[in-house]
């Protein structure tokens, strides 16, 4: 329940924030193109530039919400989704929801009852208003400038008239086709699946003119007139929504098309871009534990482990005009996690009496692992560093990431990880596998066996949402 409100609030109020928030507008570039600004990307563009490459920052610094992502994110024993929410050009809120289990990720979703940690929560990221893109000399970003600047000079003597032309044309010729009372009537037959009973030549003209309407909204959707969500719907409803707000819905189009394309000027130069930001991450999380409280041979109750974590972390991602990338984080975190050392967890059988005939038979009900009482608040406190470095050629990429702390239930206070990112698919639709050495109860103290009890081997995979689930 706690999760639940926590989460509803961050949505609701960052929504409010994002409403006008999603695209670049004519006075940016207008602002940008003045002799008097130094410049090179508008904010929008900048903002679309870096989160397109910061998304190759994947594995465990995506998962602990240290970047900007809309992904799921799972390792060996955990599934984690987070939703970042632009709010503002400099600050992101990014609800989160996550559940691990010792026996791996795919029993978070199992019926087993304890083992299991769910957690809600949220993170933010606030980035330097120095961020900055940059060139190797000042001719390309005069070059990059002239070509906005050609191009706002066609925009404002011919492009914005005639494309407005273009779109109004197609709205007309849809509502004319659309408004023939006999092509109406057919056609909302055919919406209704009702039985047609015409004759075949003005089936054929009705059919003719549905083709038509086919292809036009095909051209509205391309052009933006249409929402992609209407393909598919009845002519009625699309003939309603092309009605609604007709003028400003082509003028928005009309203008969408323009600083679509100042966009990608700018985004397809080939610039360095240097960028860093502060993160932080605060999480309620439940993990529910056995424990007996009672006499010995009661069965043990389940006890709420509540505890709550919070990290505060810099961040630097410098991107050269390669696509090379060098990603370095240094942080702190805190988690006021009870002391549930697994070393002190106890196995019984619990059993019930019956009675056969007039013998007494005993059952084993269950064999459950407890604790014998509830432990005091670890305070586990951790510094960590990782560096991520991606090769833009090859495709590929390395992490580095390094913890120590103290107060760690499990005693692994100090520990490392190598990583490979391996890419799949698009900018926009990236699937990264990881797979990962884990070093884990580095210098703890007794006798280990360094294969078994420090070295392991993990993996993580992270898809960007919601763009890939809309393939």
């Amino acid at each position: 329940m706690k999760t639940k409100l926590i989460l509803s609030a961050t949505m609701f109020f960052c929504s409010l924030w994002a409403i006008a928030q999603e695209n670049s507008t004519i006075g940016e570039i207008d602002t940008l193109l003045t002799k008097k600004d130094k410049k090179i990307f508008t904010p929008t563009a900048l903002n679309k530039s870096i989160y397109s490459k910061i998304n190759v920052i994947s594995g465990v610094n995506l998962k602990e919400g240290k970047v900007v992502s809309r992904s799921a994110s799972i390792d060996d024993k955990s599934l984690t989704v987070n939703y970042a929410i632009k709010c503002g050009d400099r600050f992101f809120v990014q609800p989160s929801v996550s559940g691990t289990s010792e026996d791996g990720f795919l029993s978070v979703f199992s019926t087993r009852k304890y083992q299991k940690t769910l957690s809600g929560g949220v993170s933010f990221q606030l980035f330097s208003g120095h961020n900055s893109i940059f060139y190797d000399g000042s001719n390309d970003a005069e070059q990059l400038h002239t070509q906005m600047r050609v191009k706002k000079v066609f925009y404002d003597s011919i492009e914005k008239m005639q494309n407005y032309r273009r779109y109004k044309e197609l709205v007309d010729s849809f509502k004319a086709i659309y408004e023939n009372a006999l092509t109406r009537k057919v056609l909302t037959e055919i919406d209704n699946h009702v039985s047609l009973s015409y004759p075949i030549d003005t089936l054929q003209l009705v059919y003719k003119n549905k083709n038509l309407l086919d292809s036009i909204v095909d051209q509205l959707i391309k052009y933006k007139i249409l929402n992609e969500k209407f393909r598919g719907e009845t002519y009625e409803e699309l003939y309603d929504e092309i009605t609604y707000r007709e003028v400003k819905k082509i003028e928005n189009a009309v203008e969408q098309g323009y600083l679509i394309y100042q966009d990608s000027l700018q985004l397809n130069s080939k610039v360095g871009t240097s960028v860093k930001w502060l993160s932080s991450r605060f999480n309620y999380n439940n993990d529910p534990q056995n424990v007996l409280t009672n006499k010995e041979g009661t069965s043990p109750s389940k006890f709420y482990n509540e505890y709550v974590t919070a990290t505060l972390a810099g961040n630097r991602l410098r991107i050269y005009r390669n696509d090379n990338k060098w990603y370095l984080t240094i942080g702190a975190s805190y988690s006021s996690i009870r002391d549930f050392d697994p070393k002190n967890q106890k196995i019984s059988n619990f059993v019930s009496t019956d009675t056969l005939g007039r013998a007494p038979v005993q059952n084993i009900d269950s064999t459950i692992t407890y604790y014998t009482s509830v432990p005091a608040r670890a305070n586990k406190l951790s510094l960590d560093i990782s560096s991520a470095i991606f090769f833009g050629k090859s495709n590929f990429g390395l992490e580095f990431g390094m913890s120590a702390g103290t107060n760690d239930p499990s005693n692994n206070n100090v520990n490392g990880r190598i990583g490979v990112y391996i890419p799949f698919g698009s900018d926009d639709n990236l699937v990264f596998v990881e797979p990962l050495i884990k070093f884990d109860r580095l210098f703890s103290s007794g006798k280990n066996d360094f294969l078994k009890d420090n070295l392991g081997i993990g993996f993580n995979l992270s898809v960007s949402l919601p763009a890939f689930l809309k393939k």
